[in-house]
């Protein structure tokens, strides 16, 4: 499995990088406190940038262990003084270390620890983003998924699939003359004239002008997923 991920992670790991030189500098770290304030969704696009395309599940273990960054710095230091650890011999060796789950599975991926190693400070931010954040953070790298896919730079191939998921439109009637956003229950094809008449006739001062109901559509959810290739090591 790990070896799967590790062939996509590296083809996607020069756009990654690609993208966090060209991309402007990032939001300065969020103050602590009271003073705290949310990332606007141009920053958090900004702060995932450089992981957005990697397969799903590289994506959540540099998620978590980005709440980590101590752990991040010394397990880089590990794997720069023992390069030629390896699998099984890396496994034994990481027991030794009381570090999380996460942090391990990133010694296979030596050029993803560099690069939080490197970016200290966009990696507290990436840490940050996922623990207050974490819904607009999913949200950010999925706008840069669809956007990537726009231009033609997110395909399936041989190391990792993508995985196009549309949820199903929900629905509902709506009035007209209604505040937005108000809910009302879709009135029966027997009981819809009766139902307009009534809002008609109802008001005796102030006319609510209620035309026939219609029905809107709210949302339709497009989820892009990455997964590695199945029956590759």
């Amino acid at each position: 499995m790990s070896g799967r991920i590790y062939r996509a992670a590296a083809g996607c790991m020069s756009i990654g990088l690609a993208v966090l030189l060209a991309a402007p500098p990032l939001p300065r770290a969020q103050p602590t406190g009271a003073d705290a304030r949310p990332f606007k969704p141009d920053e958090l696009e900004q702060i995932v940038a450089p992981i957005a395309l990697y397969p799903d599940p590289l994506v959540a273990q540099i998620f978590m262990a980005s709440t980590y960054p101590i752990e991040v710095i010394q397990a880089t230091r590990l794997v720069k003084s023992k390069p030629d650890l390896k699998d099984a011999a890396l496994n034994e060796e990481l027991k030794k270390y009381d570090w999380d789950d996460s942090v391990k599975s990133l010694c296979s991926f030596s050029q993803v620890l560099q690069l939080m190693h490197e970016k200290i400070d966009w990696m507290l931010k990436l840490g940050d983003a996922f623990l207050g954040q974490r819904k607009e953070t999913m949200d950010a790298i999925q706008r840069l998924r669809a956007k990537a896919q726009a231009d033609g730079n997110l395909k399936s191939n041989e190391q990792q699939k993508v995985i196009v998921e549309n949820a199903a439109p929900r629905h509902r009637l709506s009035l007209d003359g209604r505040p937005r956003g108000s809910r009302v229950s879709r009135p029966s094809s027997r009981s819809s004239r009766r139902t307009r008449r009534w809002f008609t006739c109802r008001a005796t001062t102030r006319p609510l002008h209620m035309g026939p109901g219609r029905i809107r559509t709210i949302r339709r959810t497009t989820r892009i997923r990455l997964d590695t290739c199945s029956g590759r090591t």
